[in-house]
């Protein structure tokens, strides 16, 4: 048996509040500790096919079809460990497809590192799952985007805890022309806002204001930001998360998200990793 392995790990994304801008979007967000392990398996003793161990992985597909004319001979077993769900808006799509086009390159060393990110962002484009998620992950941190390069802002790395009700489509809103003016003219003030002096504070302020005048709140995540006043929702997701500066923060966090009935609670970090 003729084995080659190769693996990479991409960071999960929480967005405050975006614009969509055309095949990306503008917005601010940022990364935390966890996210997606991608690994990959070559048998180039069996005949040539993919198998990928998450289903409906309709991203992975087309990163891999990205690859098809460097891959070798053989089979492809492709497994995706995520540490948070899928379809929650943090980013995990995106995440998937940066960590497998990074694990495909390591194996075939076809592309530059810009051009890996670049598979990844366009499957994700194809796909519809994300604007510019790929990106942020790419680089890491605590970032904004107004219209040419990232920002990053430094910060420290704040606890942030996060509750997961359902997920949302994403296809369904960014594909959406009604959802995109409410989205952009929204999007548009909170970014301008955000602009002039980006802090932590004011990205939670926006982020909670974008989540209330855009509707993209569902009734339940409206009533736990109502509230919990320190909590905003992450886009695309029917998810809440709040950032703790203090221990004490945290744990209050988690208590109001438990009063709240939400039964899926993670903790995690705000991180400057990227994607390796």
């Amino acid at each position: 048996m003729d084995d080659h392995t190769a693996s990479a790990f991409s960071p999960a994304h929480i967005t405050g509040f975006f614009k969509i801008l055309r095949n990306n979007s503008a917005g601010a967000g940022f990364t935390l500790e966890q996210g997606m392990e991608t690994a990959v398996k070559l048998d180039a003793s069996l005949p040539p096919q993919s198998s990928i161990n998450l289903p409906d992985a309709i991203v992975s597909r087309e990163v891999v079809s990205s690859y098809k004319q460097y891959l070798p001979k053989g089979k492809f077993t492709i497994k995706h460990t995520p540490y948070f769900p899928i379809g929650y808006g943090l980013g995990m799509s995106a995440a998937g497809a940066l960590s497998l086009s990074f694990a495909l390159n390591k194996l075939t060393g076809a592309l530059t590192k810009r051009q890996a990110i670049r598979v990844a962002h366009e499957a994700e484009i194809a796909c519809g799952t994300g604007l510019g998620g790929v990106r942020a992950e790419s680089i890491g941190g605590f970032l904004y985007r107004e219209t040419g390069e990232v920002e990053r802002i430094a910060t420290p790395a704040y606890d942030v805890v996060i509750g997961f009700l359902s997920p949302i489509k994403t296809k369904s809103i960014i594909r959406d022309d009604e959802w995109k003016k409410r989205i952009n003219a929204v999007g548009g003030e909170c970014i301008n806002t955000f602009a002039r002096k980006p802090s932590v504070g004011l990205f939670m302020r926006l982020s909670r204001e974008f989540a209330f005048e855009t509707g993209l709140s569902s009734g339940k995540v409206m009533g736990i930001m109502e509230s919990c006043k320190n909590c905003s929702m992450a886009m695309l997701g029917n998810t809440v998360f709040s950032i703790a500066n203090t221990r004490q923060e945290r744990q209050t966090a988690i208590k109001a998200f438990k009063s709240q009935d939400i039964k899926a609670i993670i903790a995690s970090k705000l991180s400057r990793k990227a994607a390796i």
